[in-house]
């Protein structure tokens, strides 16, 4: 028994952060994803205050793409969060099969961009959005992408500083998803994110990611250069152009280059789409597409998206 609430049922998993189990409310008929934190994480009360406003601020989310914290306790001085269960694979272990048909690659991009326009209008960034960290449930012949870890990845970045670069000079996180602005330890915004979300679309449709080698060899390229252009392993398999312009334009180094918000993005997807039963929109070409949405909303955005000030 966990908190004399929760009956933990088996583990699900575990890594540098802690523990995830699936547990059962006393009184609730249905199942919970619980995770406990390592103790080591909590230990400075500079992280501590951080991970009671991050909880916070990931409780906020409630959106069918986002895992969203339900609940907060914390045990013989252990801290535990208690999310929505999400049955399914990660996006990583479906990713051998990659590239995917264009049409399932759009579902599951178009159910991204949903999941980070709904936690962004929160005010809250994932930045460390990876394959790992989305969970593709399966509902009748859907698959439906949720969101996972929303308000974790800053525990990471005060492990001992307040700067969020490692021994080795590289930012933590995960460095093939990682923006520059990251990397670099420079300022940044959600749009942290939708370069992360460029990498896996890059992944979906080519099978492979823009760059390749050691993780320090990555970061550098994600900063110095831009991705290289999408081919198939099968050379009789062609990437979508108006598609291609869509994953690069979301992995510009420049942030401002980006779309402006995943809305904005989500937008841009579904200019490529044909809708069913109704006219064929125009056709974008990959220029006219790189400039769907890169200034949209940026008022809204400045407003909704003022990061809270450092404690």
């Amino acid at each position: 028994m966990l908190d004399s609430r929760y009956r933990v049922e088996a583990i699900l998993g575990s890594g540098g952060m802690g523990s995830v189990f699936r547990a059962r409310h006393v009184r609730l008929p249905r199942s919970f994803a619980i995770k406990l934190l390592h103790p080591r994480l909590l230990s400075d009360p500079k992280v501590l205050k951080r991970f009671d406003r991050e909880a916070r601020l990931a409780g906020k989310p409630s959106h069918p793409n986002v895992v969203g914290v339900l609940d907060v306790g914390e045990i013989d001085g252990v801290s535990y969060l208690v999310m929505d269960l999400a049955i399914g694979p990660q996006l990583a272990a479906l990713l051998p099969s990659a590239p995917f048909e264009p049409a399932r690659a759009m579902r599951i991009l178009r159910q991204l961009c949903d999941g980070l326009a709904h936690a962004h209008e929160q005010g809250l960034i994932h930045r460390d959005l990876k394959p790992e960290n989305v969970i593709v449930e399966t509902q009748g012949d859907d698959e439906i992408a949720r969101i996972v870890d929303f308000g974790i990845a800053i525990l990471r970045d005060g492990l001992g500083s307040d700067d969020r670069v490692t021994t080795g000079g590289i930012a933590l996180g995960t460095p093939h998803y990682m923006a520059p602005e990251l990397a670099t330890g420079g300022a940044f915004d959600h749009r942290v994110d939708l370069f992360a979300l460029g990498v896996i679309a890059y992944e979906l449709l080519c099978g492979r990611m823009p760059f390749a080698g050691s993780g320090v060899e990555v970061v550098h390229a994600n900063i110095r250069e831009d991705a290289p252009p999408m081919r198939v392993r099968a050379p009789t398999v062609t990437v979508d152009p108006d598609l291609e312009a869509f994953a690069r334009q979301l992995m510009a180094r420049n942030p401002a280059a980006r779309f402006a918000t995943a809305r904005a993005a989500r937008a841009a997807l579904d200019q490529i789409e044909v809708p069913a039963n109704a006219s064929p929109p125009p056709r974008l070409t990959p220029r006219e597409l790189i400039a769907l949405g890169s200034a949209e909303t940026v008022a809204v955005t400045t407003l909704t998206l003022t990061p809270a000030p450092k404690p």
